[in-house]
């Protein structure tokens, strides 16, 4: 199956970030003057601010400023008030931590979707109409870098952003819409000199968002142009457009960090990356500091100058050490691995990467590769060969981020094998990065429910239904608990074991007599009735002789990551 042709219509991405600290008491109080309905968003513009800032930001939608309330993932972004009909001022602390947070408005009826917003350190501006023309457009000063926000909000709109570059002079320019905003764009970057003639194009780096990089062959007046197709393409044959088709398009000529190498590094403990982009001294290396398990954005890294760089770097955090390709490492050369390890390298063209590892028959060997996650254009083509070069396995899709392929092998007899490694289509370069772990499969659970914010009825019964999946062999009771209920709320645990989990999953039943399933009820009761909004998590928990936690997400509105706080609004009878 051709993953390129695929990638336009199967788009997957899988990050989430946890905080606990809401979790042990509710938000603040509800106002004594009921709200006419909850709060509907569709969009807010602009998706992000600088920290030490004030922003006033527009929700689309249906919703009363005068009401809200808001709650963030993490501290430093605060609620001031309503600053227009459809408008509300948030203050941006100087000391929050930069990257993605969470937003979620609430009034005494209920809660709107979460929505994504970005909190910076570079200086920002917003789109100034008219600006579809190089010629009417306001001129951006890069010096070294500036964050604008837009919206592609009206008819066959394109937005133009003029600057000046110096002859040698190189500009990055990275557009944020699809992911994580959640606008449904897909989104095209040109950039064109003073005659508007067209001098590079962009319309897909990161999935659906595009990337740009250009050096400057004369000193002049350039500009970067933004327009969009719908991302579930339709009939038309047009630029498309909406209210919800924000972006924000950060322009750099300083340093720029678009990938570390080496692209997976092991968990809880310091680690050195070097960052590879453009405008970086070579001698550039990040001290990381101990992460856990996952991806992770890379932020507030500097480079020897004392200035920090801008950066769009991510690195996979795995439980096992990483072994970097050797300059030799081929084919006729495999690079040797004890498994269970993470191994990683950078393809050139027509090149592939060779690891050999010893492996017995009856015992599986679960091989997962992730490129595209950490940002790099790698179309990874996985195989598994035995000792004499003989094909046994090839796979170059998976269904499940943050892993590009997936392959379960199970050798046929004990032995050595290679796992060949390539870019399906040969091509290669500095930023076609892979990580890829050999280890014996690690059975796990997933817990999703539908929607990320709930209303509960008051002194009523709540049904919340818990979506369980089962992977790599996974065949362990599951019991399930809700925390961060308020005092007069509360659920009686669910035990539920995945249905297709391991040989037993497979219509059986385990020891404990447990039927398998594919989800399970949960029963919210509450008491309450003088009104309640919080945060609360449903947790899975397992019994068995590895014990393992994991927290339900719910999918925010046309968002791809899912949240592991759920927010919830008991409205007072």
């Amino acid at each position: 199956m051709n993953a390129e042709l695929l990638r336009r219509v199967c788009r997957r991405v899988g990050r989430c970030a946890v905080i606990a600290s809401w979790l042990a008491a509710g938000l603040p109080a509800l106002p004594g003057e009921s709200a006419a309905a909850p709060p509907e968003i569709t969009a807010i513009y602009p998706g992000g601010g600088q920290r030490g800032t004030h922003v006033t930001l527009t929700l689309q939608g249906k919703v009363d400023p005068a009401h809200l309330q808001l709650w963030c993932d993490q501290p430093g972004v605060e609620l001031i008030g309503p600053a227009g009909k459809d408008s509300v001022e948030l203050k941006i602390a100087p000391d929050a931590a930069p990257g993605w947070c969470w937003l979620g408005f609430f009034n005494a009826e209920g809660a709107a979707g979460q929505r994504p917003f970005q909190i910076g350190t570079l200086p920002e501006v917003l789109e100034a109409e008219p600006n579809d023309r190089l010629v009417s457009a306001s001129s951006l000063n890069l010096q070294p870098a500036v964050v604008c926000n837009g919206v592609l909000d009206k008819r066959n709109d394109v937005d133009t952003f003029p600057f000046s570059l110096a002859a040698g002079q190189t500009v990055v320019a990275s557009l944020a819409a699809r992911q994580p905003l959640g606008s449904p764009v897909d989104a095209v970057l040109q950039l064109v000199d003073a005659r508007g003639f067209v001098l590079a194009h962009s319309d897909d780096a990161e999935e659906f968002d595009p990337r740009l990089v250009f050096t400057a062959p004369r000193e002049g007046v350039y500009a970067v142009r933004v327009f969009g197709f719908p991302a579930t393409p339709d009939s038309s044959i047009r630029f498309s457009s909406g209210a919800n088709y924000v972006y924000r398009l950060t322009l750099a000529s300083g340093p720029v960090a678009g990938w570390v190498f080496p692209p997976a590094v092991p968990a809880n403990k310091p680690s050195t990356v070097q960052p590879i982009g453009w405008n970086l001294p070579l001698e550039t290396r990040w001290e990381l500091p101990p992460l856990s398990p996952g991806v992770h954005l890379l932020h507030g890294v500097h480079v020897p100058s004392g200035s920090e760089a801008v950066s769009f770097a991510r690195v996979w955090v795995t439980p096992w050490d990483c072994l970097s390709a050797a300059e030799e490492n081929s084919q006729a050369q495999p690079q040797p691995v004890a498994i269970p390890a993470c191994v990683a390298g950078r393809l050139a063209p027509q090149r592939e990467h060779a690891w050999k590892f010893a492996a017995k028959k009856g015992e599986v060997v679960m091989l997962k590769a992730a490129a595209r996650e950490l940002g790099s254009p790698l179309d990874v083509l996985l195989r598994v060969m035995d000792a004499s070069g003989k094909l046994l396995q090839e796979v170059d899709d998976a269904p499940q981020a943050p892993v590009d392929v997936r392959l379960e092998f199970q050798p046929p007899s004990d032995g050595d094998y290679v796992a060949m490694i390539r870019d399906r289509f040969a091509h290669g370069g500095t930023d076609y990065l892979y990580a890829l772990t050999i280890a014996p499969p690690q059975p796990e659970f997933v817990l999703s429910v539908a929607g990320d914010a709930f209303t509960f009825p008051p002194a009523k019964d709540f049904e919340l239904t818990v979506h369980i999946e089962g992977r790599d062999g996974f065949d362990d009771e599951v019991e399930l608990t809700v925390e961060g209920l308020p005092e007069g709320c509360t659920a009686e645990p669910v035990k539920v074991v995945p249905m297709g989990a391991g040989t037993a999953g497979r219509g059986g039943r385990r020891r404990n007599n447990s039927a398998p399933s594919n989800s399970a009820k949960l029963v919210i009761k509450t008491t309450k009735t003088d009104g309640w909004a919080g945060v609360f998590r449903v947790v899975g928990r397992t019994t068995g002789d590895t014990p393992q936690e994991r927290y339900a997400v719910g999918r925010p509105p046309n968002s791809p990551v899912p949240r592991p706080q759920l927010l919830a609004v008991i409205p007072a009878k």
